[in-house]
C-alpha cells in the first residue's frame, strides 16, 4: 500500500519538527525566517524519503529535543534558528 504525503502534511512535519526543537517558525521574526525561507524549507521537507522515520523520531522525541535527526533536510535551518 502506497501512502499519498500531501503539501499539508509535510507543513506539519516540519512545524512538527520545529515544536520538538523548541522553535515556533510562525512566530519567527521575517529577519531570521522569511517566507521565502520558510517556503524553501516546506519544499525541502516536501522532498524528502524520510517522513515515516521523521514521525517515529517525533514520538520518540515527545518531550523535545536538542536536535533534529541527521537526515532531516533542513537541519541546518533548524540549527540556525536555534542558536
Amino acid at each position: 500500500m502506497t501512502r499519498t504525503v500531501t503539501p499539508l502534511r509535510h507543513a506539519r512535519l516540519m512545524h512538527g519538527m520545529a515544536e520538538k526543537l523548541g522553535l515556533d517558525l510562525e512566530a519567527e521574526p521575517p529577519a531570521r525566517l522569511s517566507k521565502a525561507a520558510l517556503a524553501d524549507m516546506t519544499a525541502r521537507c516536501d522532498a524528502c524519503t524520510n517522513h515515516d522515520a521523521c514521525i517515529l523520531w517525533m514520538l520518540e522525541n515527545d518531550t523535545g529535543a536538542q536536535t533534529p535527526p541527521a537526515y532531516c533536510p533542513n537541519a541546518q535551518d533548524f540549527a540556525r534558528l536555534k542558536g
